[in-house]
């Protein structure tokens, strides 16, 4: 026994990636997600209902983008059929989050092409011709690359909005935003997340955020740490956090790091929308964050330095307020600390219908289902550094009002 162990840490340290693939691989969990759905598809012939949405996926990114295109594509309980069928060697690609799919119940796996699509969607990634020479009632390819200029582009397209963390969706938390949006307030500037500076500084972002005068996440929280004085509180544990929670209108800078204290999945919504406004440093490869999206679900207002990469863009003191560098950061904070309750609900509820109208899965659908033109494009966000990093200007994933076709 102890031979093996030393051949696995062998393995570890000389394959690192042959390592991860089979210790993803053999994930009890996951593996029971795929031969659940292969039984339940496959063998038994369950759930073969027609779907309203077929799609094929021969060139699918095997990440959490994934998970969150099919589950955008079944908001409202409506069918999707994949008619790419996924193998276990797919499995063995697929991260955790993109094994995710085989629990979505609206997903129907190893479909078959209806006979009659004129009244079906198609969406593919590639041109597979036993589907695509079919006529569909709309044919919408996929494409990946975010980075693709405005102005190459044939045709109309959209870009599919940017999301909550997959776990939002899975746990069910997105069907309790109602009850989040009417929580009292406890914290009026509010941030919760990785505040690691190695993590947040490195070459996968440096030339973008430069090229969009984007302040790094390290930079972000150590301005408001010191700019804020005594108006930042530093959350350390659960109780902590518990008292804060009962307090009634705190007017506070909250920040918590997540290597000091994580707050559960479970409860992230639940106590994102204890605060007023929410800070939103950049992420890892991009400046968009799930976190941001999450903020704005409950109605927490963001305090962000890069409105132009939502589409269509946030705009300064209706659905955020906006900062350029870090002395305006730091007037920004202390100007929200001091605004008055009127204001701050109007924002708020500005910010929820900007949610509901743009970056929820009804909303993503029902443009999906109302597209006008017979034949689109559907850009999807994949955050693969392969396309983000190459972002500029005149990208499609910066498109204005206009550029997305007509609904």
């Amino acid at each position: 026994m102890s031979r093996f162990f030393d051949r696995a840490k062998s393995l570890r340290r000389k394959a690192p990636l042959v390592y991860q693939f089979a210790r993803d691989f053999f994930s009890p969990v996951a593996l029971w997600w795929y031969l659940r759905a292969l039984i339940r598809f496959r063998l038994m012939g369950g759930n073969k209902g027609e779907a309203t949405i077929y799609v094929v996926l021969e060139k699918a990114v095997p990440d959490r983008s994934l998970y969150l295109l099919l589950r955008f594509l079944t908001a409202g309980g409506q069918k999707v059929g994949v008619l790419t069928a996924f193998s276990l060697l797919h499995h063995g690609r697929f991260d955790l989050y993109a094994r995710m799919i085989y629990t979505l119940e609206d997903v129907i796996f190893w479909a078959r092409a209806p006979r009659e699509t004129t009244d079906k969607i198609l969406l593919f990634d590639r041109d597979v011709p036993r589907y695509t020479a079919r006529r569909w009632a709309k044919e919408i390819c996929l494409d990946y690359d975010i980075s693709a200029s405005r102005g190459s582009q044939r045709g109309h397209w959209y870009v599919m909005p940017y999301t909550m963390h997959p776990l939002s969706y899975a746990s069910g938390q997105d069907e309790s935003l109602c009850r989040f949006r009417v929580t009292s307030p406890s914290m009026r500037l509010f941030f919760a997340g990785n505040m690691d500076a190695r993590t947040y500084v490195n070459p996968r972002n440096h030339d973008l955020f430069s090229r969009f005068g984007i302040l790094s996440r390290p930079s972000v929280i150590k301005a408001i740490a010191h700019g804020l004085g005594d108006d930042v509180l530093f959350v350390t544990d659960g109780d902590q956090m518990e008292r804060l929670l009962r307090a009634d209108d705190a007017r506070t800078c909250v920040l918590v790091d997540r290597a000091t204290y994580a707050i559960r999945q479970d409860d992230w919504l639940a106590v994102l929308s204890r605060g007023d406004f929410f800070l939103c440093p950049p992420g890892v490869v991009q400046p968009l964050c799930h976190n941001a999206i999450e903020a704005m679900a409950v109605g927490t207002i963001p305090l962000v330095n890069y409105p132009e990469w939502f589409t269509p863009p946030l705009e300064d003191m209706k659905t955020c307020v906006v900062f350029t560098d870090e002395e305006e950061l730091i007037q920004r904070a202390k100007y929200i600390l001091a605004l008055d309750r009127v204001q701050i609900e109007q924002m708020k509820r500005q910010i929820i219908d900007y949610y509901e109208d743009h970056l929820s899965p009804r909303s993503f659908l029902r443009k999906i289902n109302d597209l006008s033109h017979q034949r689109e494009t559907l850009f999807l966000h994949t955050e693969r550094d392969t396309y983000v990093r190459w972002v500029r200007q005149d990208s499609v994933l910066l498109g204005r009002a206009g550029d997305a076709p007509s609904t």
